[in-house]
């Protein structure tokens, strides 16, 4: 079976009403960095894995990223490189940090969604309002907002799959609650630094340790793919009650 055939086949039984079916999906340079300078960009996987990785938004019904992803890349977050619907954007933005000339208010019709517990009623709200961004305020946790009352939104408003591509303190953050189901991991064969400047949080790297011993390896011109579920599968809400730190 063709890993994105399983993939799709988890994520039509996956799915519950307390949170949508979530795949980890992210690169990594071969030393384990998933950025060379800390707040900018680092392209670190070739065109072939990029392309993946569109492949990957088109068949999620949501993507979800950290407000520094946003300040540090600009991404429009859309599916450019293969036919596909592009996914509904989510931000964890929890101080409303995003600018709003971000490409991502403007790249397609579709609100993005800025996921905040601050006030939305202020100046930089009604600034994001205009600029065409949904804001969604939940509770706040100690450093960030509830993760489990956002999966609960999310699963009313109709989203059963949702895609993580990082950063590394929303990754930390959804491995550490066994929030993730299903892992799309690319490792580039560059070397960025060591140490890295950013680099996967420790309940992420535990988990992937053991994870990739197992998992399917594909070539993707230079860089390797390596897909999965992770096992066991938490499909009990065990978080319920928690609120999880994010951005």
């Amino acid at each position: 079976m063709h890993w994105l055939d399983e993939l799709e086949r988890l994520k039509q039984t996956g799915a519950t009403a307390a949170r949508p079916f979530i795949t980890a999906a992210f690169a990594i340079s071969h030393d384990g960095c998933l950025t060379r300078t800390r707040g900018e960009s680092t392209l670190i996987s070739g065109p072939e894995s990029q392309r993946v990785t569109h492949q990957l938004r088109a068949l999620h019904d949501a993507l979800l990223v950290g407000v520094g992803t946003v300040l540090s890349d600009d991404p429009a977050l859309t599916t450019r490189l293969v036919e596909g619907p592009s996914p509904l954007r989510v931000v964890l933005d929890s101080r409303l940090r995003v600018p709003v000339t971000a490409k991502l208010l403007s790249s397609t019709s579709r609100a993005a969604w800025l996921v905040t517990s601050a006030s939305v009623s202020g100046p930089k709200g009604r600034a994001l309002l205009d600029a065409g961004a949904d804001l969604i305020q939940v509770p706040a946790s100690a450093g960030g907002i509830s993760i489990p009352v956002l999966l609960t939104v999310l699963a009313t408003s109709g989203v059963r799959s949702l895609m993580l591509e990082g950063g590394a303190e929303v990754l930390e953050s959804f491995f550490r609650a066994r929030l993730v189901d299903y892992v799309a991991l690319t490792v580039s064969p560059r070397r960025l630094s060591n140490p890295c400047a950013v680099s996967l949080g420790s309940c992420t790297s535990a988990v992937l340790a053991e994870w990739r011993a197992r998992s399917r390896r594909t070539e993707l011109g230079a860089d390797l793919l390596q897909t999965g579920p992770l096992s066991p599968p938490e499909r009990e809400p065990s978080w319920v009650g928690q609120r999880l730190a994010a951005p």
